[in-house]
């Protein structure tokens, strides 16, 4: 109770000095009591943890969007961070001094990087996994790496996998009790990149071969020298509409922008299916889910529409330039920091597929950042004109000369957070 305290205390105090507050709770709780995490988490009935290299978050609240039409009595992390000590102060955070502090459900967006310690101190009940791409070298290696820590961490628990089995590396952890979860090769939406990180068999290192191909490594595979291969999938998405998705014959409706987003919905019905939920109380969740949280949120602004993006790796944002040629857009501003959680090196800019941006001209194309040189550079290099490039250090006019016509601000990940205040300001002016 004592590191519940202190853990309050420590986020109250950070939020009224303008901080978020989401990660220093689970901090100093861990200096009075460094088993206060497993404590916390035997008081939920069923964990379900949500990984993967992109569209974990949004994965994440559209389930807890459904939880939440059909059971107040659950815990989410959906205003914290995703490591250890953000899933910990968001637990700290809903924990009542006083009252009922059991909860049916819990479910949890954690960075993949966190998986084996959060699963050494929960019991879990579902893994969502969404995908593995190269990201952010630098703190979770090459993806051989991580995706072994995983399966490590998966081995030594009782926890039920819902896979993507369009992606190869999550198909790596098939070989635990698993459902999966994958795309027809009727879809036919996505525009192949040069992106892919992992064209080869991690059992024979053989060449796989692809039958149809979504985007990076996702796709219908098979090794063309060992019994390596997709799975067929539980849950079947075979067509997307600009506001449907048709899953196992089944059409859902939904808010969110994006083609891509058709993954992290299928994801999330996957897991909702997997609870025995109605598929009329999965769609009065998806129905209610709107995103506001800078993954292709969208703020009116004067008669302008201006869309924020999360991006941190070159799938992300080939991704993410593909939805851009869809939009009625003049200005795109991108937004690249690094900071520790952004990846220090931010060399990846020169993996993406930028000359998406050469097919359609835009008025102002804004580089802002600690790093804004070098995406400048990644652009003129692929061919901008550099009249339309401009370099600006000062946000906050970067942020008003973007949102004088309709735009596209992408971000790196500690950038999201104040381009996102920023963006809310101007449409309570």
């Amino acid at each position: 109770m004592l590191g519940i305290l202190i853990g309050k205390l420590a986020m109250n105090s950070s939020r009224a000095i303008g901080n978020n507050g989401t990660d220093i709770g689970g901090l100093v709780a861990l200096k009075f009591n460094k088993k206060i995490f497993a404590a916390l988490a035997k008081n939920i009935e069923t964990i379900i943890l949500v990984t993967g290299t992109n569209g974990k978050s949004t994965t994440t609240n559209i389930i807890a969007s459904v939880l939440e039409g059909i059971d107040n009595n659950f815990i989410d992390n959906r205003k914290g961070a995703n490591m250890y000590t953000g899933i910990l102060s968001s637990m700290i955070d809903d924990y009542k001094l006083i009252g009922n502090n059991k909860f049916k459900y819990g479910v949890f967006e954690v960075d993949e990087g966190s998986i084996p310690k959060v699963m050494k101190d929960v019991d879990a009940k579902y893994l969502v996994v969404t995908n593995f791409f190269r990201d952010q070298l630098d703190r979770y290696s090459e993806m051989d790496m991580l995706v072994n820590r995983i399966h490590e961490a998966v081995d030594q628990s009782n926890v039920k996998l819902v896979l993507n089995v369009d992606d190869p590396f999550c198909m790596r952890l098939s070989d635990h009790n698993y459902v999966g979860y994958g795309m027809s090769d009727e879809i036919d939406v996505f525009e192949e990149g040069s992106v892919s990180d992992s064209r080869f068999c991690f059992k024979c290192g053989d060449d796989l071969i692809y039958e149809h191909n979504f985007y990076g490594q996702l796709g219908h595979y098979s090794c063309q020298s060992c019994d390596f291969e997709r799975s067929t999938p539980k849950y079947d998405l075979s067509m997307i509409a600009p506001a449907s998705v048709l899953i196992n014959d089944k059409e859902y409706a939904h808010n969110l922008s994006g083609d891509y987003n058709a993954y992290n919905i299928l994801a999330a019905i996957s897991l909702c299916q997997e609870l025995g939920i109605s598929d009329e109380d999965i769609q009065k969740g998806l129905s209610q889910y709107h995103s506001n949280d800078g993954r292709m949120s969208k703020y009116g602004i004067g008669s302008n529409e201006v869309y924020l993006n999360l991006v941190k790796n070159p799938a992300g944002m080939n991704m993410t330039l593909q939805e851009a040629r869809k939009l009625d857009i003049q200005h795109i501003c991108f937004i690249l920091n690094d900071g520790v959680v952004d990846g220090r090196d931010v060399s990846w800019i020169w993996d993406a597929d930028f000359e998406y941006l050469l097919e359609r001209d835009f008025d102002k194309i804004f580089c802002t950042g600690t790093r804004a040189y070098d995406m400048a550079l990644r652009l003129k290099n692929m061919g901008i004109d550099r009249d339309v490039l401009l370099i600006e250090n000062n946000f906050e006019a970067v942020v008003d000369a973007v949102v004088s016509k309709n735009a596209l601000v992408v971000a790196s990940y500690t950038a999201l957070s104040p381009a996102k205040k920023a963006l809310e300001k101007r449409v309570n002016e």
